[in-house]
């Protein structure tokens, strides 16, 4: 296991301007004791789940592994709000996460993917590294889109549409 308690760049949180830092998320997340807590408890969980993934059983468990790692940073860091959060990439991800559950529901998967949503967003919002990551897969998406080879047809196959609340008419 990597020891990743060495490894952060803090320099970004400290440029931005806010009025109380102390009640930031990325400020919970950076501090101590609760930064060795998310790497350890949260953070490398979460990785070793993801890269032990490859069958069945792994997968169901990977899926709890995000389940758990969203409870676990709601609980003792708290969840992302617009209020306590200052990139606006983050602002977008929690419009998205709030579009998403206005239009899907599907009772097997709504809580693993809302987990899967915070995770992201929390990564996001405290690590530039996560947040150069996911601008980067954006910008691929969007070139692919505009060179033809995203596929844009937001027809739901029959076996999909009972979890649409509504036409996917956003895609």
């Amino acid at each position: 296991m990597n020891d990743l308690s060495k490894m952060v760049d803090a320099t970004h949180f400290f440029n931005q301007p806010h009025p109380d830092q102390t009640k930031l998320f990325l400020h919970k997340m950076l501090s101590f004791p609760l930064r060795d807590y998310v790497i350890k408890k949260i953070k490398d969980p979460l990785r070793i789940a993801i890269l032990k993934a490859g069958s069945f059983w792994s997968y169901i468990i990977l899926f709890y592994v995000i389940i758990q790692s969203a409870r676990r940073l709601s609980k003792k860091v708290g969840k992302v709000t617009k209020e306590n959060s200052i990139y606006i990439t983050t602002h977008l991800l929690l419009e998205h996460k709030e579009r998403f559950k206005q239009i899907h529901h599907n009772p097997g998967r709504d809580r693993m993917i809302e987990s899967a949503f915070d995770i992201i967003i929390a990564g996001n919002e405290h690590d530039v590294y996560y947040q150069y990551i996911l601008g980067w897969e954006a910008k691929q998406i969007y070139n692919d889109i505009q060179a033809g080879r995203w596929p844009l047809d937001t027809r739901l196959p029959k076996v999909l549409s009972p979890c649409w609340k509504k036409e996917n008419k956003d895609a």
